[in-house]
C-alpha cells in the first residue's frame, strides 16, 4: 500500500501590500526628502558661514567708512548677498524646491498614476501604468523615512513612496524592522 503524497508549494505571503493615487503633498514630500538626503552638510555650513562673513564685513565697513553714497551702496549689496547666503541652505533652496516639485506634479500625468507596491521580506514589486518589476531590498541604493512617507529608491531614475497614510501602525513597524536588517546603513529615518 502506497502513501499519498502531499506536494506543498510554499507560497510566499506579501507583508504588505498597498495600493495607491499618490497626492501632490506627498510627491513634494518625496521630492523634499530625497534632496534632503542627498544635501551635502559641509558645503551649507561653508555657504551659511561665508553668508555670515560676508553680512559682517558689509556691517563693519559700513559703519567704519560712511562718508560716500558709492560705498554705502557697495555694502549694502554686500549685506544683502550675505543674508541671501545665509537663507540660502534653509529658506530660499526649499522653498524653490517645492515649487518646481508641484509644478512636475500638476504637468505630469505619471505622478498621477496609481501605484501598487508589495514589500516582501527580501524584495519588493512595483505596479503601475508604466511599470511591473520586482526589486531585491539588498539592491536599493537608499531607503528613507520620514514623519509622511517610505522612499524607496532603486536608483536616481526609479524611486517610489509608500504614504504612511495607507499604512496601519503595524504594517509601518514591520517594514521599518525589515528595512532596517535588509538595507543596513542605506536605511535612513528623519524625525
Amino acid at each position: 500500500m502506497t502513501e499519498p503524497v502531499h506536494e506543498f508549494q510554499e507560497e510566499e505571503e506579501a507583508c504588505v501590500s498597498v495600493s495607491f493615487l499618490p497626492e501632490q503633498e506627498e510627491y513634494v514630500q518625496k521630492v523634499m526628502l530625497s534632496s534632503r538626503y542627498r544635501a551635502n552638510p559641509k558645503a551649507g555650513i561653508l555657504l551659511r558661514a561665508a553668508g555670515c562673513l560676508l553680512f559682517l564685513a558689509g556691517l563693519g565697513f559700513l559703519l567704519f567708512f560712511p562718508r560716500s553714497m558709492a560705498g554705502i551702496v557697495l555694502f549694502n549689496l554686500i549685506m544683502i548677498v550675505g543674508i541671501v547666503c545665509l537663507a540660502w541652505t534653509d529658506m530660499i533652496q526649499p522653498m524653490v524646491r517645492r515649487s518646481r516639485a508641484r509644478s512636475v506634479f500638476e504637468k505630469s500625468e505619471n505622478q498621477k498614476n496609481s501605484v501598487q507596491i508589495t514589500v516582501y521580506q527580501d524584495r519588493m514589486t512595483v505596479q503601475s501604468d508604466g511599470l511591473d518589476a520586482a526589486f531585491p531590498l539588498e539592491s536599493l541604493p537608499f531607503v528613507l523615512e520620514d514623519d509622511k512617507l517610505f522612499l524607496l529608491s532603486a536608483g536616481d531614475q526609479y524611486q517610489w513612496m509608500i504614504p504612511k497614510r495607507v499604512l496601519d501602525e503595524n504594517q509601518a513597524a514591520w517594514l521599518r524592522k525589515t528595512f532596517s536588517i535588509t538595507c543596513g546603513g542605506r536605511y535612513v529615518r528623519f524625525a
